[in-house]
């Protein structure tokens, strides 16, 4: 009995040890993965498109509402350091607005050498807790402000049915993304419901407790939220973050709105509402560096829905991309 007893545990050691090796392995495969889908991606679109019609976009770009652009995803990510900045406030974590806003640029820089789509927050995560005290606090704000952002980017990717109903010449990509939009609103309101009320903390938690395993409940530690739930905070400052977030997400399609207009493009700015936030949507699908192939892609399809140049989305893409490395070398420049 103690040989066999020995034998099944030197078989589940090994398994173990397999299991760990593949993990690894894995991990370190995937951003080639990613890599390889990004470039054959990008390879399958410039086949499809016609090049010539691609260069002459380039070369009709009004450098003006570029910089203006730009200027517009400056002005967002100021909000969204200051977002940071009120939700730390009297908290473990001491940083001030300026702080935040270097730590945002820095997490551009960094973002183009981190395989993972959330990237950018990993680093902020980081840069900003120097993973110390308040850091799972920390990591819940992200969290947090992060699905107020979700739940109206969802919000704007409904605008068509709104505007246009199930009747109109994009009637089947409509029939292809409702229940999916649907569906991830009511996720979205679901994760602001956790964070904004304690009865419904008690009760996840209290779930958690009880489905999760014994070793991941000691490495994980349930930060104190009471700060978020406080029926105070509720009334003062939700609505503001709310609103901020909206203002924040404004500029973010005043962005791609302006670079439209770079492009000569005659698109009303309610239809770059909803066509730039389901762009953002899909880049956080994890199976590309940077959303490249996917954004260019995405923009190419929409435009072609509106009898616009798909060619001139793909453009609109690789210049929302120019923003990220304008963004990661004023990072790497604070850094």
């Amino acid at each position: 009995f103690k040989q066999n007893d020995y034998k099944g545990c030197s078989r589940l050691f090994i398994d173990m040890e397999t299991i760990e090796k593949k993990e690894k392995m894995w991990n370190k495969a995937k951003p080639i993965l990613k890599l390889l889908f990004s470039c054959a991606f990008v390879a399958f679109i410039f086949q499809k498109i016609d090049l010539q019609v691609f260069a002459d976009a380039f070369r009709t770009v009004d450098i003006s509402f570029y910089f203006l652009s730009v200027l517009m995803l400056s002005l967002a990510n100021i909000i969204q350091a200051y977002i940071y900045f009120v939700l730390i406030q009297n908290t473990a974590i001491k940083q001030n607005l300026f702080s935040l806003i270097k730590i945002n640029f820095i997490a551009f820089y960094y973002s183009l050498f981190l395989p993972t789509n959330f990237s950018v927050d990993a680093v902020r995560w980081y840069k900003v807790t120097g993973n110390k005290e308040g850091r799972m606090f920390f990591l819940s704000l992200m969290v947090y402000t992060k699905s107020i952002l979700f739940f109206i980017i969802v919000g704007c990717g409904l605008i068509p049915f709104v505007l246009y109903g199930f009747n109109s010449g994009i009637k089947l990509f409509q029939k292809e993304v409702f229940l999916v939009l649907v569906s991830l609103l009511v996720v979205a309101l679901m994760v602001i419901a956790y964070f904004s009320f304690n009865k419904v903390q008690l009760l996840v938690n209290s779930l958690l407790t009880r489905l999760l395993p014994d070793k991941l409940k000691k490495k994980i530690s349930l930060p104190d939220l009471s700060r978020l739930t406080n029926k105070k905070f509720i009334v003062t400052s939700f609505g503001s973050i709310f609103l901020l977030t909206v203002i924040m997400h404004f500029f973010m399609i005043n962005r791609v709105f302006l670079l439209t207009h770079s492009l000569s493009l005659p698109i009303k700015f309610i239809d770059i509402a909803w066509m730039s936030s389901m762009v953002l949507l899909l880049q956080l699908l994890p199976i590309s560096i940077s959303g490249i192939g996917i954004r260019e892609g995405a923009y190419a399809y929409l435009f072609v829905l509106f009898n616009l140049p798909a060619e001139k989305g793909v453009v609109l893409g690789v210049l929302l991309f120019s923003h990220l490395i304008l963004f990661a070398i004023a990072g790497w420049l604070i850094e």
